[in-house]
């Protein structure tokens, strides 16, 4: 990603870029767990061994990218690094780790459901996954089929339709046992482990506190006293680039001056 952001960085000098990157947040989700090994009791010392460090790398990584976006921008460019969340461990005893799941073959599932419209199969991450159709109509049809489904009797998954697309999400807070049967709304049974595949545990959650960093030309570097809330953040940014602050925005623009 970093690669083609530098390329049209490079070929369009725009006055405004952005960039988005997630790969920290997955880590956490999934790697907490085997990264403090003391506080999740009960984790496997060889998984934990194997699997302690991509946390930690993804912070690395993170301050990396910092340092390459560093290289690439003017001497007088404004960098700017927001979360809108954060993330923390799931603690054990809490509810919030489900088990994720994702079909082997996503247009294999759509036709066990008794998916019979055309469609476009949407992989995403971990549990989640998802369906695009030609036309409205096709999706919500296909959205009742979908919730229709049922795994050892109950109801089975999350599916939710935005215009033309599904997204579906495979987070079960219970194990399916071995033979536990999934079932079309179009009477169609198949074992449960046939069709999908596990993908692990997530030891990590959203957490309402991100982070707000700034780096401004020739202005040495200072910490914030206080939490700032998440409506000051586009009306500081709409500041540093000189733009006018709309009337629906009410928090005043952070005080970024030099003390």
């Amino acid at each position: 990603q970093f690669d083609v952001f530098r390329r049209i960085y490079h070929d369009l000098s725009p006055e405004f870029a952005t960039f988005f990157s997630n790969s920290t947040a997955h880590f956490q989700h999934h790697f907490w767990g085997d990264a403090e090994e003391s506080v999740f009791h009960g984790a496997s010392l060889s998984m934990a061994e194997a699997r302690k460090s991509p946390v930690f790398c993804g912070f690395l990584e993170m301050d990396r990218l910092l340092g390459a976006f560093c290289k690439v921008i003017e001497p007088d460019t404004v960098l700017i690094m927001c979360t809108a969340i954060s993330q923390r461990k799931v603690l054990p005893g809490e509810v919030g780790e489900p088990d994720l799941f994702r079909p082997n073959d996503l247009e294999e599932f759509a036709r066990f459901a008794g998916i019979t419209a055309p469609f476009k199969a949407l992989p995403a991450m971990g549990g989640q996954f998802g369906y695009e159709f030609e036309s409205e109509g096709a999706a919500e049809a296909a959205l009742q089929i979908f919730r229709g489904m049922t795994l050892a009797g109950q109801s089975f998954g999350g599916v939710l339709r935005e215009g033309r697309k599904l997204a579906y999400n495979c987070a079960l807070d219970v194990m399916p046992e071995k033979n536990d049967l999934l079932r079309s709304a179009v009477g169609k049974s198949v074992g449960f482990s046939s069709m999908f595949s596990g993908q692990g545990s997530v030891h990590g959650v959203h957490h309402p506190d991100g982070m707000f960093w700034v780096r401004l030309p020739g202005v040495q570097g200072r910490m914030h006293a206080e939490k700032i809330s998440l409506t000051a953040i586009a009306p500081t940014i709409l500041r540093l680039l000189g733009r006018s602050i709309p009337q629906h925005m009410r928090h005043a623009p952070l005080d970024l001056s030099v003390r």
